[in-house]
């Protein structure tokens, strides 16, 4: 039964980011996909302690992230903490469960992933599109056809301490590998 259930939930999550990635939404519509593809993605993936909440920060110039603060979340029955976070942000990586993060300049990219070096944070960027950099998610809203996809640093995703289910980890682009 459980095997079952666990599929269920994974064909929920494939169509739930699949019809994000259809359409050709108007910019408040791929704000919404932002959101579902974020919690979606938050809630196939677990801390190594039990989290009373899931604190949500976000930092640099997001596109899409107002649709974040649209009513009280739960995921996986704990509240959805969202947080607005400026850099330099001291203790970023112990006050934070996940890192959205907008338009950073290199020097805040590097600074951001040494303060979340260690901790266990998951992390997605908003339109980075190469998924070079540390981040584990890179989505990415200007995709031809509209919609919002994402791609995996699957490097990232080792270093991070988290775990992500692999199934999750499937259904995104994976980051282009250098020749």
């Amino acid at each position: 039964m459980k095997p079952r259930k666990n599929l269920f939930r994974t064909c929920v999550l494939l169509q739930f980011l699949m019809v994000s990635a259809v359409a050709d939404p108007p910019q408040q519509d791929v704000s919404i996909s932002v959101r579902q593809a974020v919690l979606g993605i938050i809630s196939y993936t677990r801390w190594p302690k039990k989290l009373a909440a899931q604190r949500l920060c976000v930092v640099g110039q997001p596109s899409h992230a107002g649709a974040f603060s649209a009513g009280p979340t739960q995921i996986g029955g704990v509240p959805l903490i969202v947080n607005r976070r400026a850099l330099p942000a001291d203790h970023i990586g112990d006050d934070c469960d996940t890192v959205y993060a907008g338009a950073l300049s290199a020097t805040e990219t590097d600074a951001l992933h040494r303060q979340l070096a260690g901790h266990p944070v998951l992390t997605i960027a908003e339109n980075d599109q190469s998924c070079s950099g540390a981040s584990m998610f890179c989505l990415d809203t200007a995709a031809d056809g509209g919609g919002v996809f994402f791609a995996v640093n699957l490097d990232s995703v080792a270093r991070s301490g988290v775990l992500v289910n692999p199934r999750v980890l499937l259904l995104g682009r994976r980051k282009k590998t250098q020749p």
